[in-house]
């Protein structure tokens, strides 16, 4: 295991540029005896958690979980105050980045859950929690980072935009740099800390369940407000209540990052025909239930990601049969799902999922985009497009078109980083790991075309791409 720098027999680090490299969840970096080189109390938990039987009653007990989240604001209350209490807590104490991983991770795919069900406490508390894990990984177990650069000047060129909203606003203005840039700096410090890790594959399948956790349960909360409708109305825009009553487009792309994960696992070389059946259960109720919510961004953006992941399959050697395989499987899947939709909902899935109505985001693109180049330096501000947009007065839903107008130039930066970030991402990982990398990123990506960066998912997506091989 490739550890950050050499350690002398005395446990006194010595600074080499050479031996730095990505940290394994299964060591503390601090020491060098043989007991602080076995794998620690959370990786172990991990590994555990990647069996078949871990997997049902994670899924089972998730979504109970939700059920009981919805009946009470109370419980969903407790449950946020008990997550990010418990960021705070291990990031302080944890011996080992492997818990600190698993807790951020939780965090950061709970929020929509928690709007969902009425959890009374900051609305980007997800964000926030990443923020804080990630840094706390940084500084105590991750001090090399191939990302750690293009992590702060994407932070630094967010910047005057968050200045230029608060002299506009004064203290009122933080509010509105806050919730439209949490999810980028969430989103980078997220890749600057966890692109030092290494996972094995049960690793892998372990952190992949604990983020379905939160998922499972939103989506539970959905399936029981989708059962106790009494008089179901489909109409082609989005469904209140097969979304558990929240926003279908933040809880569609959830569900699509779920179904995802389920899929990877589900095809990872090496994984029992049990934990097969359990995880491809999973992502056919999680995409069952993502189909009533009637947001075509999650499906879109699930069916992209996985077309994504299967072409680089194909381009890799050895897997070309078992990747068209795969396919043959999903596309039968697929196809039973939308035609049980269809019959679900009369008919009205089938036209929802054909038609082009764009419901006004193509009119705030281009409004954005006219107003980057009436501001082009430094933008309107974050934030600060839905007051300058005249007719179009609403929150942005595209994160490129925002970064226009708000940040001018500076937006452009912005996407120039995320795109050195993905490219050096992709370029890292071999095999499944790169499969799973561009999977994750053209999901994400996708999402932040019609969610913005509304949803703390979008960074644990990215980190969970940055994440790369540990050797078993």
């Amino acid at each position: 295991m490739v550890e950050v720098g050499a350690v002398s027999p005395t446990g006194v680090r010595r600074s080499s540029a050479r031996m730095a490299g990505p940290v394994p969840v299964t060591s503390d970096v601090r020491h060098n005896s043989p007991a602080s080189r076995a794998p620690n109390d959370v990786s172990v938990g991990l590994v555990r958690l990647s069996t078949p039987g871990a997997w049902l009653a994670w899924v089972v007990s998730s979504a109970l979980l939700g059920l009981v989240m919805t009946e009470s604001w109370v419980a969903s209350t407790l449950h946020m105050g008990v997550v990010l209490v418990s960021v705070l807590a291990v990031g302080i104490f944890a011996r080992g980045p492997a818990a600190i991983v698993t807790v951020t991770a939780y965090a950061g795919v709970s929020d929509v859950l928690w709007r969902a069900t009425n959890a009374k406490g900051p609305y980007e508390a997800s964000k926030y929690a990443v923020i804080v894990g990630a840094i706390f990984l940084a500084v105590r177990f991750a001090k090399e980072s191939r990302y750690r650069t293009l992590g702060l000047v994407l932070a630094a060129l967010l910047a005057p935009g968050a200045a230029i909203t608060i002299m506009r606003m004064g203290a009122a203005g933080r509010e509105h740099a806050a919730a439209n840039l949490a999810g980028l700096l969430a989103l980078a410090a997220i890749v600057a800390a966890w692109g030092s890790l290494r996972l094995t594959l049960a690793e892998v399948r372990g952190l992949y369940l604990v983020v379905l956790g939160p998922i499972v349960a939103l989506t539970a909360s959905a399936t029981l407000g989708t059962l106790r409708a009494s008089d179901l109305e489909w109409t082609n825009e989005g469904n209140l209540d097969a979304s558990a009553g929240f926003g279908p487009n933040q809880v569609s792309s959830l569900m699509a990052l779920g179904a995802l994960l389920s899929v990877l696992v589900a095809f990872q070389r090496g994984v029992s025909w049990r934990l097969r059946v359990i995880a491809i259960t999973a992502a056919v109720w999680l995409v069952s239930q993502m189909v009533l919510t009637f947001s075509r961004g999650g499906v879109f953006g699930l069916v992209l990601a996985l077309a994504a992941a299967g072409l680089v399959a194909l381009l890799t050697s050895g897997q070309r049969l078992r990747t068209v395989v795969a396919a043959g499987v999903l596309l039968a899947i697929g196809i039973q799902i939308m035609s049980w939709a269809g019959a679900f909902t009369d008919g009205a899935s089938d036209q929802r999922f054909t038609s082009t109505d764009t419901t006004n985001r193509w009119d705030i693109a281009v409004a954005d985009v006219e107003l980057f180049f009436a501001k082009p330096i430094f933008g309107s501000g974050a934030g600060m497009a839905t007051f300058d947009r005249g007719s179009q007065q609403v929150a942005a839903h595209t994160e490129y078109t925002r970064l226009l107008a708000e940040h001018g130039l500076f937006g452009i930066g912005v996407l120039a980083v995320l795109a050195a970030i993905c490219v050096r991402i992709v370029r890292s990982g071999k095999g499944w790991y790169r499969m799973a990398s561009v999977g994750l990123l053209v999901l994400a990506l996708g999402q932040m075309t019609h969610s913005a960066t509304r949803i703390g998912s979008i960074a644990i997506a990215f980190g969970l791409a940055a994440l790369r091989e540990e050797q078993s």
